[in-house]
């Protein structure tokens, strides 16, 4: 790297390509987009959606979320004086849990709506993108002025919601 491109870098305070910073979001990222994968495909291994079973994905998710700030902080203060690696790896291992439990949700709801009508189909996948996008900016605006904590329980509400509306929605049998 030349001596311009790191006085550009310093000033701009853009990290340069082999920095923690980089490195670590690499990481995560990577990660997240497997194992959220992982759960997508764990949700394909079932064609039929069960109250019962979508229920207990709901609550399950939800708690994971809901207990993170209980338990996430004391995590975090015995690894961060460790090595990168050992912060990553813990990273990974916080997120995988949440990001396969999350990737299980959305083919089983596409199961429970198609179950009725597939035809609104890429409609809905149209309002999941969209939610998505939205939802990861609301996100960001709830931590800055709620904090992360109160965003994770609004999130693990949120899960909870889904029973509900799943209910609703109305659960068909395997033949229906």
């Amino acid at each position: 790297m030349s001596q311009a491109t790191r006085a550009y870098n310093h000033r701009a305070r853009v990290p340069p390509l082999h920095s923690p910073l980089t490195e670590g979001s690499s990481l995560a990222i990577a990660s997240h987009d497997g194992t959220r994968g992982l759960g997508s495909w764990l949700s394909e291994r079932s064609r039929r959606v069960r109250p019962v079973a979508f229920t207990f994905w709901a609550v399950l998710t939800a708690l994971y979320v809901g207990l993170l700030p209980r338990w996430m902080p004391h995590l975090l203060a015995v690894v961060e004086t460790q090595s990168l690696m050992v912060r990553a790896l813990t990273a990974i291992g916080v997120i995988t849990p949440a990001d396969i439990l999350m990737g299980f949700g959305f083919p089983l709801g596409m199961r429970l709506v198609q179950s009725h009508n597939s035809r609104p189909t890429p409609w809905f996948w149209g309002i999941n993108g969209a939610a998505g996008v939205t939802a990861s900016v609301i996100a960001v605006a709830l931590s800055i002025v709620f904090g992360i904590s109160t965003t994770l329980v609004l999130g693990a509400l949120c899960y909870l919601g889904l029973i509900p509306a799943a209910r609703q929605i109305g659960f068909r049998t395997q033949g229906g």
